[in-house]
């Protein structure tokens, strides 16, 4: 009992839900988190470098990077642009720390900037002096704060400049195509209580006293993705989700079957090269802005 409570705790302490930490561990040091999950539309990254508004050397903080799949976008815009100097990335997840350090893109030391790094840490815990970070950006996470949202807030805004930019970015599956909808209606059936963002429960974010003290309203911007992918990369992205990675083996093959059965008999894939069986995976991508205020 003791454990367990502790474990709460330092859950909360760092402002990350248990669940997430504990069970992307085992798809980023595999691979397959990284394999399975889209990238970003390159125009919301250009959409972030321009709240930058000219500024060189900046300072960018990424909280929840995952495997690196927003920071290797991130990356690639920067030497474009060159106005990034250093891309930090914080992640709580040792598994997915490994899976980020697998990028040749993402390796530290790198000879031209943006340098690079990783570390352990999470929302509410920036290893970082007070006004010192350009932009603060989250790529598929913020919805693990649940229900610390005020306390990670609080720690974001101090660690920005006055001005900076906080942005949080999602990919989400499109529903509007039937067959999408089937293959999310059988692994949605598992959620069972954890914290997803099409839940929309991080809304709740701008009704907290800490983000009303230190943000403006957030700016929304839509995307959209045509993910190439094949029958096993809808398998893939389904068991890269967190809460079926923690069911069993038996039933992980269970929902494989059945999505692999939707993919047999329902319509509307749109092809990209049929004889080699590669189709596209409709995703939307959601882009919120926030300025820190002076």
């Amino acid at each position: 009992m003791e454990a367990a409570a502790n474990a709460v705790s330092n859950a909360a302490k760092r402002a990350v839900n248990a669940f997430a930490t504990d069970n992307f561990t085992t798809s980023g040091a595999s691979g397959l988190y990284h394999r399975a999950r889209p990238t970003y539309p390159q125009e919301a990254v250009q959409k972030l470098l321009a709240t930058l508004k000219g500024t060189r050397n900046a300072h960018v903080v990424e909280v929840g990077a995952g495997t690196g799949l927003f920071t290797e976008r991130l990356v690639e815009a920067a030497e474009a642009s060159g106005q990034i100097s250093r891309i930090i990335a914080i992640e709580p997840s040792s598994g997915m720390r490994q899976g980020f350090l697998k990028s040749p893109l993402l390796q530290p030391n790198r000879s031209s900037p943006p340098q690079v790094e990783i570390k352990d840490g999470s929302f509410a815990e920036l290893p970082f002096p007070s006004s010192s970070a350009d932009i603060i950006v989250g790529a598929q996470c913020w919805h693990w704060a649940h229900p610390n949202y005020g306390e990670a807030v609080a720690e974001f805004a101090r660690v920005l400049k006055p001005g900076g930019t906080l942005a949080f970015i999602w990919n989400l599956e499109d529903r509007e195509t039937d067959w999408v909808a089937k293959v999310r209606d059988a692994y949605e059936a598992y959620e069972r209580g954890t914290p997803q963002y099409r839940l929309g429960w991080w809304r709740e974010t701008f009704k907290t006293s800490e983000y009303k003290a230190s943000f403006g309203e957030a700016e929304h911007h839509d995307y959209v993705i045509k993910h190439p992918t094949s029958e096993q990369g809808v398998v893939d992205r389904a068991l890269s989700k967190s809460y079926i990675t923690a069911q069993p083996p038996g039933e992980q093959a269970k929902i494989e079957q059945g999505i692999r059965e939707i993919l047999e008999t329902a319509g509307g894939r749109v092809w990209i090269d049929e004889s080699a069986g590669t189709f596209e995976y409709p995703y939307r991508t959601s882009l919120y802005l926030m300025t820190k205020k002076a």
